[in-house]
């Protein structure tokens, strides 16, 4: 059976199954719930594919969040991104925009997943979006398994959480993700 997700400190699984028959390749136990969608594709100095998932329980004020990388051959982990943890009792953006929302007939809360579905660039950067509303670049260039520092870590604040469906568009010089309540476009 697979693990409760009631606490922030509730474990979950990545598993990878065989495409022809479902056999089950491998599994690994995650430190935080994987309630996200995971990327797939190559990662900044790694010569294979990885598996890259959000983990970490949304909607509970003090839940750490993490991204984990993983060897989408064998699961195993290849770097780890320490987030934030959820700071108020709603995420980034919730109860600044309530009112407008509702006054506008529409749903009032956000509520997302800690994270938004990541996206992996051709250069091997992840790029993913915090439920405390940083829209975040990772890369492990030292290959020391912790992306950390300013050469690994780069961060916009868009002050608005991201919705767990939503996810980076890629395109050459540009980037486009959308936020609970705006849409950014970087160009590079």
């Amino acid at each position: 059976d697979p693990p409760a997700i009631h606490n922030p400190d509730s474990t979950g699984w990545l598993s990878a199954f065989r495409l022809l028959d479902g056999e089950l390749l491998w599994r690994v136990t995650t430190p935080r719930p994987p309630n996200n969608a995971p990327a797939v594709g190559m990662l900044a100095h790694q010569n294979k594919l990885s598996v890259v998932i959000p983990l970490g329980q949304q909607v509970q004020q003090g839940a750490p969040t993490d991204v984990h990388a993983y060897d989408a051959e064998t699961g195993d982990l290849q770097w780890v991104f320490h987030g934030p943890a959820q700071k108020q009792r709603l995420q980034a953006g919730d109860a600044e925009g309530m009112v407008e929302r509702t006054l506008s007939g529409v749903r009032s809360l956000c509520l997302p997943n800690g994270w938004s579905a990541p996206a992996i660039d051709a250069n091997g950067t992840v790029f993913v979006g915090n439920e405390e509303g940083p829209f975040f670049a990772l890369r492990d260039l030292n290959g020391d398994g912790k992306v950390e520092g300013t050469d690994e870590v780069s961060a916009y604040d868009t002050h608005a959480a991201f919705a767990g469906t939503a996810g980076p568009s890629l395109a050459p010089g540009m980037l486009a993700v959308a936020s609970c309540d705006t849409v950014f476009v970087f160009k590079g």
